[in-house]
């Protein structure tokens, strides 16, 4: 299980504005951080979380998804 920073590059349904910063870097941008076995398991968690960020995009145009650790410890079973 791995951890990944998500963002949002279409709060609402709606592009941010050109000259604002989170515009291009998605550093900028509110994370959300996200348990998932690959990117796209954590791509559709998004969009659950999200569904009206899509408004009839793909979801690699509505949101980010980077790698941020690996968190397979905190799903291991204690004595297995």
């Amino acid at each position: 299980m791995n951890e990944y920073r998500c963002t949002r590059t279409t709060p609402y349904g709606h592009s941010y504005a050109p000259n604002a910063p989170c515009a291009n870097d998605k550093t900028a941008r509110q994370g959300h951080y996200v348990h998932a076995k690959d990117e796209v398991d954590a791509y559709n968690q998004m969009a659950k979380e999200f569904p009206e960020d899509l408004a009839g995009k793909s979801l690699t145009e509505t949101f980010t998804v980077d790698f941020n650790k690996d968190v397979s410890f905190l799903y291991r079973r204690v004595g297995a």
